[in-house]
């Protein structure tokens, strides 16, 4: 049952190549013990296509784009929580006093604190490309498979275990890697602290820039990271490759160790090369573009590697600029 749900487990994580000519049905039931706020797709295209789309901020969003028939994502309903806890970030007094804010809201916020002792405050899920895609119980499907998102784990199942689906959670996840009618899959996430280049000219995976500077007495964040998103293909020895980029505006509210996310006029011009990847020469790496938003995403390419193939950034070359802050992307 498990080799079923193989490419079907690609799909799920949003990294597969999208058909433009598919179409995205929402609001419908996926069973009859199915709620109707979930998604349901008729191919895993639609379910890539649907990804990219919700990650743009709404003023890069053409008419259609929108999410139609009252669907309501976990990523909507962490925001509204978000923006009522980060209202009053100029009145906590202590990291403790934002803490008990956070623990208010804990099924959709947490605080992070990151490699350098810096905290800020963040969706759960924020790092899945998914979070606007799921439903409040964290669930969409494509054709008969459901599949709930989790932190660290994604899990896949056919529709008629709707109800136990339901039950999975980060507690109990363990019991079910055996199970043959569900496939539990790790999250992939790169950590900054353990990677290091295999060559001079292999840049590695994970690339991060930015800028910090001290204005109207807070500490302003602007941030451009390069990843490369890999996912296993079953047991074919080859993985889809995806590198991408991420643009986060941050601010620290008075209280200056917590940032929150802050909106500003973006500019961006950002052009990769890969290392060990061979690119055919019609595909353009670059990407450009502005935005008043505090986050911004995009795909530079798709293709399969083999597993064995030391690949990485070549090299970065760009910028990123707002709110009289510039990064300089050049690597």
């Amino acid at each position: 049952m498990k080799k079923v749900f193989v490419i079907a487990a690609v799909a799920a994580l949003g990294l597969i190549a999208c058909n433009k000519s598919d179409l995205v049905n929402t609001g419908s039931p996926v069973s009859q013990n199915a709620p109707k706020n979930i998604l349901r797709f008729d191919s895993y295209e639609a379910l890539s296509l649907a990804i990219d789309r919700s990650l743009l901020p709404a003023a890069m969003k053409a008419p259609g784009q929108e999410v139609s028939n009252g669907f309501i994502s976990f990523g909507d309903l962490a925001d509204m929580a978000y923006e009522e806890v980060a209202q009053y970030q100029d009145d906590y007094k202590s990291i403790e006093e934002v803490r008990a804010a956070v623990a208010q809201h804990s099924d959709y916020l947490q605080i992070i604190q990151e490699e350098n002792g810096e905290y800020s405050v963040e969706t759960k899920l924020y790092e899945s490309p998914t979070r606007y895609i799921v439903n409040e119980d964290l669930m969409y499907q494509v054709k008969d498979t459901l599949v709930k998102t989790l932190e660290e784990y994604t899990i896949l199942t056919p529709e008629k275990n709707y109800t136990e689906l339901l039950n999975v959670n980060e507690a109990n996840l363990m019991e079910y890697q055996d199970n043959p009618e569900f496939l539990v899959i790790e999250n992939p996430r790169i950590s900054p602290i353990e990677l290091v280049p295999t060559s001079p000219t292999n840049l590695g995976p994970f690339i991060r820039c930015e800028q910090i500077k001290t204005m109207g007495g807070r500490y302003h964040r602007l941030r451009c990271d390069f990843r490369l998103h890999r996912v296993n293909i079953g047991s074919s020895n080859s993985y889809l490759m995806r590198p991408i980029y991420e643009i986060t505006s941050k601010r620290t509210g008075l209280l200056k160790c917590v940032y929150w996310t802050f909106k500003i006029n973006i500019d961006y011009d950002l052009t990769v090369t890969l290392y060990n990847v061979n690119v055919p020469v019609t595909q353009q790496l670059r990407k450009t573009g502005s935005a008043y938003a505090w986050y911004l995403y995009g795909i530079f390419y798709e293709t399969i590697v083999s597993i064995y193939t030391d690949v990485g950034f070549a090299t970065i070359k760009g910028y990123v600029q707002g709110n009289s802050m510039y990064v300089n992307c050049n690597r």
